[in-house]
């Protein structure tokens, strides 16, 4: 898989150069629009204010193992 984020050019139409691929192979392209953020770092961070502010096990599973059962 190769990704590539460009923009429109004009008139809808989307150039690709350079692209990894031998002349004649077949390729599937998806074309999928981006939002754009146009949140600053400060907007974002006090969006997430107050929210968890650490993690003990991250990894670990949200449920105890000992709590699950197992029906054979």
């Amino acid at each position: 898989m190769h990704q590539i984020h460009d923009a429109i050019i004009h008139d809808g139409k989307l150039v690709l150069s350079d692209l990894p691929f031998a002349d004649g192979q077949h390729v599937r392209v998806v074309v999928d629009a981006v939002p754009v953020l146009s949140a600053s770092i400060h907007e974002v961070r006090l969006s997430l204010k107050g929210g968890v502010e650490r993690f003990d096990d991250p990894f670990e599973p949200m449920i105890p193992l000992d709590v699950w059962e197992m029906n054979k």
